[in-house]
């Protein structure tokens, strides 16, 4: 069992560090990114988009951890090419899962300036979409328990 807890803690921190690589260094260095939600581009940093510099960014973000992981011998499955596409791949999909529900189900408000906000603009604000308890930090619980749990999954089938 050591080795399904030891996939779980990497995965979810695989899932971290991806969806941090890709928003800071997908708002400093790309173009505008895609909304996953309407298919337009969006100002950098908007919750649940996507651009190409992003995307490569969070698989070197998961790759550092699962690198990290694989170096330092972690019980994984024994096999360094499998744990290595097993811990980034789980790094990568819970990277997706904050993606789309930071696009669908995360709270969304409008400022007065128009300009959308991941927070409410004055105390007792409703989003204007999205569910008011879905914020940033229920974002990133979900995306890193969807890497936990596909890593763990992943040690099931195979190791």
């Amino acid at each position: 069992m050591l080795a399904g807890g030891y996939a779980v803690f990497v995965g979810a921190l695989a899932a971290a560090a991806a969806d941090t690589w890709a928003t800071e260094v997908g708002t400093r260095f790309s173009t505008a990114p895609w909304s996953l939600r309407t298919g337009r581009r969006v100002a950098a940093g908007t919750s649940g988009a996507v651009s190409v510099t992003g995307t490569v960014a969070a698989m070197l973000g998961a790759a550092s951890v699962a690198g990290a992981a694989v170096l330092t011998n972690g019980p994984v499955t024994g096999e360094v090419r499998g744990d290595v596409v097993l811990l980034v791949g789980a790094g990568l999909l819970g990277m997706a899962a904050d993606s789309l529900v930071g696009a669908f189900l995360q709270a969304q408000y409008r400022a007065d300036s128009g300009e959308w906000r991941e927070t409410p603009p004055a105390q007792g604000a409703a989003p204007v979409r999205g569910w008011a308890p879905m914020g940033n930090n229920a974002v990133n619980f979900v995306g890193t328990t969807v890497g936990g749990g596909i890593a763990l999954a992943g040690v099931l089938l195979v190791g």
